[in-house]
């Protein structure tokens, strides 16, 4: 608890396989402020086994996720995206089909004075993220073209791990 206030609640730890989940366990916390706490993990189902395991760790209002066995050869997110026109600019929707981390839409590489509402998103799979942006540029054909999203080589549209040396496949389907 890196505040200056007592945090409390309940922290849960969830293994997931492929979307899938094989393991959870929880616990109550109650953290003084600028302290820590740890916790022995005793259920064999939490331990990862392979590279598609995902450990997902909640409170009411944070989320962290790690991937232990992460090869880099393997992690290019696979996400689906859609574009449309909305009321103050275009509506952009990402499907996660894995894991995708941190994602970012550089916005103002449409039009240096639009706005994004979310940033720095992290999406299982098979969750979806909605994201506003606020921008003049209302044409929803305009965005699907800066986001590339055909080609998977957007400047607009990026994510942890969807650039690697060397590898010529897309990022999305």
């Amino acid at each position: 608890n890196d505040t200056t206030e007592r945090w409390c609640g309940r922290l849960e730890i969830v293994r997931t396989t492929q979307g899938r989940v094989t393991g959870s366990q929880a616990w109550p916390f109650d953290a003084a402020a600028d302290s820590a706490q740890s916790w022995s993990i005793d259920d064999p189902a939490l331990v990862p086994t392979g590279q598609n395991d995902l450990l997902v760790v909640s409170t009411s209002d944070r989320r962290a996720v790690h991937q232990p066995q992460l090869r880099s050869a393997d992690a290019r997110p696979q996400y689906d995206v859609d574009v449309r026109p909305s009321r103050d600019g275009v509506t952009i929707t990402v499907a996660a089909s894995t894991l995708v981390r941190e994602l970012c839409v550089f916005a103002d590489r449409v039009d240096p004075h639009a706005v994004c509402d979310r940033q720095l998103i992290t999406l299982l799979p098979g969750e979806v993220a909605v994201i506003e942006v606020v921008t003049r540029q209302r044409e929803a054909g305009v965005w699907r073209d800066a986001l590339d999203v055909t080609s998977g080589r957007s400047t607009v549209l990026r994510t942890l791990g969807d650039r690697t040396p060397g590898r010529d496949e897309a990022p999305v389907r």
